[in-house]
């Protein structure tokens, strides 16, 4: 799977309704965040990793109301959706590539 760019919220809504049974990760950037544009290649073979997952991903100077909607304090952060609506117990907020597999593998079950 690639990884689509996202830009407004009604894009995420689309993603959301047409894909409920398929866990979605979003990844929330910024292109002035050096530690967040690094983690992108991996956060691409991620995503060829789980295929049965969908990965987008969104950058808050791009998308300020993504950001605003869900209270992004941290770069990056990881969002979890199932059945369109958030895990938020499996949030990430900050870069922890251990965390973020383990969930990854464990969503991946789901």
């Amino acid at each position: 799977m690639s990884v689509r760019t996202i830009y407004e919220q009604a894009e995420l809504n689309d993603i959301k309704n047409n894909t409920p049974d398929r866990v979605l990760v979003m990844m929330i950037t910024a292109w002035w965040h050096q530690q967040s544009e690094e983690f992108i290649p991996n956060y691409k073979d991620l995503a060829k990793e789980f295929r049965a997952m969908n990965f987008i991903k969104t950058d808050i100077a791009a998308s300020p109301g993504i950001a605003a909607t869900y209270e992004i304090s941290r770069l990056p952060s990881f969002l979890f959706f199932k059945d369109k609506n958030e895990l938020r117990g499996d949030r990430i907020e900050g870069l922890d590539e251990a965390t973020l597999r383990c969930t990854l593998e464990r969503l991946d079950k789901l």
